[in-house]
């Protein structure tokens, strides 16, 4: 799973690397916890799009030029925790904050955002935490092992909350089995989309077949993993300290 993960990359280095021309104000987040506002990318002309709510045929691929013809993007913020149109309250979010990536195309929840609202939601790292002997849990930060910039697969919505406040924007992180280097921490890991894949994820032409291709985990070597304070555990806390190395 996903329950907390960090975004301390500059603006300037986000709007390059996911070529939007405007980010909403944001400062780095060491602890950034469910729902909490987050930045998200998501394409541009999303909103407008004549969307049917269906997938396009098996026999459609999305083409590179397809892809580059959606491929403008919007950078906006969304509360942590999906929920879905349907829902009566907003309290069913902090329940929604992963989804399985396995079974989103199919459960009620989820359908409908797979279909037509998917997202990049991007990060420097997320946390997990290892369970120890005496019960504690110890919790690592887990980051690309170049530095970079990772971008996990979401699922976005919009819930109108009935008419009687203001409609609210909430996301959702895709989950899969865990990779070589996080089996040791927990069974499951975000879906960590490679660069390349961005516009097939956002591309309105994507076919399902196309996009349960893509949730992957990330082979061996990618992730690096830091022993952490555990002043992490306190959601309350977002500063450099949540970084704050432990050696063995």
């Amino acid at each position: 799973m996903c329950g907390r993960y960090t975004l301390k990359t500059s603006p300037q280095q986000l709007m390059s690397l996911f070529q939007v021309p405007l980010l909403p104000e944001i400062a780095p987040r060491y602890n950034i916890a469910p729902t909490q506002q987050v930045l998200v990318f998501r394409a541009a002309d999303e909103a407008d799009a004549g969307n049917t709510g269906q997938f396009p045929g098996e026999n459609t691929v999305a083409t590179p030029a397809a892809e580059a013809a959606g491929a403008a993007r919007q950078a906006t913020l969304m509360r942590w925790g999906l929920v879905p149109s349907w829902a009566k309250d907003l309290t069913i979010g902090s329940q929604m904050i992963n989804a399985r990536s396995e079974t989103a195309a199919e459960k009620p929840s989820f359908r409908s955002a797979f279909v037509r609202r998917r997202c990049l939601i991007p990060a420097d790292g997320f946390y997990e935490w290892q369970k120890l002997a005496d019960g504690r849990k110890q919790p690592w930060w887990i980051h690309p092992a170049d530095g970079g910039v990772l971008a996990f697969a979401g699922l976005w919505e919009i819930w109108s909350g009935g008419g009687q406040v203001a409609p609210v924007v909430t996301c959702t992180i895709l989950t899969t089995a865990a990779g070589p280097d996080v089996q040791g921490l927990h069974d499951r890991m975000p879906v960590i989309l490679s660069p390349e894949d961005w516009g097939l994820w956002l591309s309105g032409a994507a076919s399902k077949t196309q996009l349960q291709s893509l949730m992957q985990p990330l082979p061996a070597g990618r992730l690096q993993l830091q022993k952490v304070s555990t002043v992490v555990n306190r959601p309350a806390v977002d500063s450099p300290a949540c970084l704050e190395p432990l050696s063995d």
